[in-house]
C-alpha cells in the first residue's frame, strides 16, 4: 500500500480516492476508516508504551526566519549565525521547523527544504488548500493541507521520509496540525479525533474527544500532547474520551490585547506571514506533572507586539512583564524561560521566574515572522540583570510611548491595580496625573486610585502638592485622590481637600468629587469654606464641569448643615447673577427644606387642638418662645449666647484678637457635642462659656453644625 501511495502521489485526486476506497474495502488497513474503533484502551496502551521506550532525537536549536525580500533564513540560536538563506516564491504561511526539514507554503505549493543546507527536497501541490501544520522528528515528518470547514471539507496528509514522499492520504474531513513521534504519525482531524498511523499508513489507534476540540499534536520530550482549547498528554486515560479524565489542562483566559486563542485554530485558513496573529499570541510549553498536564514553569506567556506578560498558568496573577526593543515575531518555551525572536533579528532568552535576560544576540536578519525550535538551546545564566519590582515593571509598561501598545498599557494598569502595597498606589497616581498618557490609560489608573484601600500616606502626600510655577510642581489629580480618601475613610485628607477647594489651579472637573468626598467624610468643618466657594463662584460658572462642581458643593452644604443652609440658598436663588445651570439645584434643595418646616396652618391646628381639649377648656396662648426653630440660625444662636456674650468678648480682648470663629456641633435636642474655635488657643476661654448655656435644639430633631463669627 505504501508503494501504491507513492506512485499515485502525482495523479488526480479522483484516481487516488478510488485506490483508497478499494484498499479500505479490501481491508488493507488504510488510516481513517469509518469502521476503526476509537478510544480502545489496549490500542492507546500500545502506542503509549512505544512512546515511553523512545526518546526524541537530538535536533539543533534554530529559528527559521521569513524576510520581506522574500527569503527563508535559518539561524542557529546558540550563536545567532546564519546557517543558510534561500529565496522563496510569494510565501502564504509562516515557516514550520519539522524534524530535519523546514516546511513553507509558497505560491507553487508546499516546499520541503533540508534543514542543514536549505536545498529543496520535495514540493507538494496544494490543490487550493492551505497548510494546517507540519511536525516530525529526524528524517520522518508529516504535513497536512486542508480546505477547513466541516461537511464537504477536503484534506491531504503527506508523510515525508528522507526527503521523499513516503505516502499521501486524501480525506473528506478537515485535518489539523500533525506530528511524528517514535516512528508513528499522529493526525488530528474533524476537530474531535486523533488517528495514530504506522510508517506505512495503517491506523494503530484512534482517540475521539467529546468535551473539547483537538487541532494540534506535538512532541515534548518523550511525551506527545494534543489539544486546542486545552492540552493533554497522549495516554491510555484518553480512552475516557474526555479532557478531565485524561488530566488535561485548560487555561482560564483573561482578557488580553488581541484576544488570542490558546492555540491558533489549524482548521481555519492559515494566517499570512505578515498577519498580526504572529505578534499577538500566547507562547507556552506542556509538561506532565503526575497524572495532570501543566504548563512549563507554570507560565502562560502573552505576547503583544513588543510586550511579554508572564501570566500565572493556574491563577489570575502576573509574574513579570518585559518590553522588548522591537516587535516579537517568534517564540518558543523551554524549561527555565522563553526564547524570543524580534523583527530586527535579535535573539534573546528571558528567565521564567523573573523576566531577566539570560542571553541575547543578533542574527543580522530582519524577519517578518519566525518559527522557533528552542529545545536543547543553552539557557545561560539566570539573573543576568537585576529586575525591577513587579509594580515598577508594570508602571514602565503602562508608560510606553508606542501608540500601538495602548491596549497592553491598559492591561498593565489593570494588573497593577490588582497588586497590594503603597508603592502600587504611588505608581497609579503617577499614571493618573500623566498628561502624556493615553486617555484610556489615564482613566484606568484614576479609577484604580479611587478604589485603593492601602497607600493612604501616598494619597496624602499627593494631595499636599499644589501647582507652583517657581517650584516646578503641578496640581495632583484631586478628584480621584478625594475618592480614594473616602474609600480609605481617611479624614486626614480633609484639610488638603479644603486647600484644593480654595486653590484656583484645581481643575474644574475635580470639584464635584472633591465636594462629594467632604460630604462622605462628614467633614463639618468644611461648611464655611464650601459656603464661601459657592458665594464666590455662583455667578461665574461657564463650563459644564464648573456647574457640576457648584451643584455638588450645594449638595455638600445641605448634607452637612441641614436647614441652616436655607438662608444662603435663598440668597443665591434671589440673586439675578446666579448662573442658570445652578438654579435647578437651588430650587430642588429649597423645596425640600421648605417642606420640612411646619406650616403656619399646622401650628394653628396644633394650638387649636390643645385649646379645645377637655370639657370647658379655655383658650390658651402658646408662647412663641416655646416653639422650636427649624434650625439654629445665627439670630437664634446669638439669643442663646446672650447671657455669656460679654464674657466671650472679654476672651477676645484678653487675647488681643479682633474676632474668633466658632463651630458648634449640636444634636437635634440641643445637646452640644463639640466646640471648635479658631484661633485654637481661644478655646480654653470660650468653650466653658459656650457650654454653660442651654441650646434649644430644632423642630426636625436633626443634628446640625452651626458656624458663628464672634467679634469684639
Amino acid at each position: 500500500m505504501r508503494n501504491l501511495s507513492h506512485q499515485v502521489g502525482g495523479v488526480s485526486r479522483r484516481l487516488l480516492s478510488i485506490a483508497l476506497l478499494f484498499a479500505v474495502a479490501c481491508g488493507g488497513g488504510s488510516g481513517f476508516s469509518p469502521t476503526f474503533p476509537d478510544n480502545r484502551r489496549a490500542d492507546l496502551e500500545s502506542v503509549s508504551a512505544r512512546l515511553a521506550s523512545s526518546s526524541a532525537p537530538n535536533a539543533p536549536a534554530v529559528a527559521a526566519m521569513l524576510t520581506t525580500e522574500p527569503k527563508l533564513v535559518l539561524v542557529g540560536l546558540d550563536d545567532g549565525a546564519v546557517r543558510w538563506s534561500q529565496p522563496v516564491d510569494s510565501p502564504v504561511s509562516a515557516p514550520h521547523v519539522a524534524g530535519d526539514y523546514v516546511v513553507l507554503h509558497e505560491r507553487g505549493g508546499v516546499v520541503v527544504r533540508d534543514l542543514s543546507s536549505g536545498a529543496t527536497r520535495a514540493t507538494i501541490e496544494d490543490e487550493s488548500m492551505f497548510l494546517t501544520g507540519a511536525g516530525g522528528e529526524g528524517r520522518l515528518i508529516a504535513l497536512a493541507l486542508s480546505t477547513g470547514g466541516g461537511v464537504g471539507a477536503r484534506s491531504k496528509l503527506v508523510v515525508i521520509d528522507g526527503g521523499s514522499v513516503a505516502y499521501a492520504r486524501e480525506l473528506e474531513q478537515a485535518l489539523g496540525a500533525p506530528t511524528v513521534a517514535a516512528g508513528m504519525v499522529f493526525v488530528p482531524w474533524a476537530t474531535q479525533n486523533v488517528s495514530v498511523l504506522d510508517d506505512g499508513g495503517a491506523e494503530l489507534a484512534r482517540v475521539r474527544l467529546t468535551d473539547t476540540p483537538v487541532g494540534r499534536v506535538f512532541r515534548s520530550g518523550s511525551d506527545v500532547f494534543l489539544g486546542q482549547r486545552a492540552v493533554m498528554r497522549f495516554s491510555p486515560e484518553l480512552a475516557s474520551g474526555t479532557r478531565e479524565a485524561a488530566g488535561g489542562y485548560e487555561p482560564t483566559l483573561r482578557p488580553v490585547p488581541g484576544d488570542p486563542a490558546f492555540v491558533v485554530d489549524p482548521y481555519r485558513p492559515t494566517p499570512s506571514p505578515s498577519s498580526a496573529v504572529h505578534r499577538l499570541r500566547y507562547a507556552w510549553g506542556a509538561t506532565q506533572s503526575g497524572a495532570r498536564t501543566a504548563l512549563v514553569d507554570g507560565n502562560l506567556y502573552a505576547i503583544f507586539y513588543r510586550f511579554v506578560f508572564a501570566l500565572e498558568s493556574d491563577g489570575p496573577g502576573v509574574r513579570w512583564v518585559h518590553e522588548h526593543d522591537a516587535d516579537l515575531v517568534g517564540a518558543d518555551v523551554v524549561d527555565g524561560g522563553v526564547v524570543l525572536v524580534d523583527a530586527n533579528g535579535g535573539l534573546a532568552m528571558l528567565d521564567a521566574a523573573s523576566g531577566a535576560t539570560r542571553w541575547a544576540r543578533t542574527s543580522g536578519t530582519s524577519p517578518v515572522v519566525a518559527s522557533v525550535r528552542a529545545s536543547g538551546v543553552a539557557t545561560g545564566a539566570a539573573g543576568v540583570a537585576a529586575t525591577e519590582p513587579l509594580a515598577n515593571q508594570l508602571l514602565t509598561a503602562a508608560q510606553s510611548t508606542d501608540a500601538r501598545l495602548v491596549p497592553a498599557q491598559v492591561l498593565a494598569v489593570q494588573m497593577l491595580a490588582g497588586l497590594e502595597g503603597a508603592e502600587v498606589t504611588r505608581n497609579l497616581i503617577v499614571l493618573c496625573e500623566s498628561a502624556r498618557a493615553p486617555a484610556s490609560v489615564r482613566d484606568g489608573a484614576c479609577n484604580a486610585v479611587a478604589s485603593r484601600s492601602d497607600g493612604a500616606d501616598e494619597v496624602l502626600s499627593a494631595l499636599a502638592r499644589h501647582a507652583r510655577f517657581l517650584e516646578g510642581t503641578t496640581a495632583p489629580p484631586v478628584g480621584p485622590l478625594a475618592r480614594a480618601a473616602v474609600t480609605m475613610r481617611e479624614t486626614r485628607a480633609v484639610p488638603h481637600l479644603l486647600a484644593h477647594l480654595r486653590d484656583p489651579a484645581t481643575a474644574e472637573a475635580h470639584l464635584a468629587p472633591l465636594a462629594r468626598a467632604l460630604t462622605e467624610l462628614e467633614a463639618r468643618e468644611s461648611v464655611e469654606p464650601l459656603r464661601d466657594f459657592l458665594r464666590l463662584y455662583h455667578a461665574e460658572a461657564e463650563s459644564p464641569e464648573m456647574i457640576a462642581g457648584l451643584a455638588a458643593v450645594t449638595d455638600a452644604i445641605v448634607a452637612l448643615q441641614g436647614a441652616a443652609a436655607q438662608e444662603l440658598l435663598q440668597e443665591l436663588a434671589d440673586d439675578a447673577l446666579t448662573v442658570e445651570g445652578l438654579r435647578p439645584k437651588l430650587a430642588e434643595h429649597l423645596a425640600a427644606l421648605t417642606a420640612e418646616e411646619p406650616s403656619a396652618a399646622d401650628d394653628e391646628g396644633e394650638e387649636g387642638g390643645e385649646a379645645g381639649e377637655g370639657e370647658g377648656a379655655t383658650e390658651t396662648e402658646t408662647p412663641t418662645e416655646a416653639r422650636l426653630p427649624a434650625s439654629t440660625t445665627v439670630p437664634v444662636l446669638e439669643a442663646t449666647l446672650e447671657p455669656v456674650m460679654t464674657s466671650m468678648r472679654a476672651c477676645l480682648t484678653a487675647a488681643n484678637a479682633r474676632s474668633a470663629r466658632l463651630v458648634l456641633d449640636l444634636e437635634g435636642d440641643g445637646t452640644l457635642r463639640s466646640v471648635v474655635t479658631a484661633p485654637e488657643e481661644l478655646g480654653a476661654c470660650l468653650e466653658p462659656l459656650v457650654r454653660s448655656v442651654t441650646f434649644r435644639g430644632n423642630s426636625r430633631n436633626a443634628r446640625e453644625q452651626v458656624r458663628y463669627t464672634l467679634r469684639r
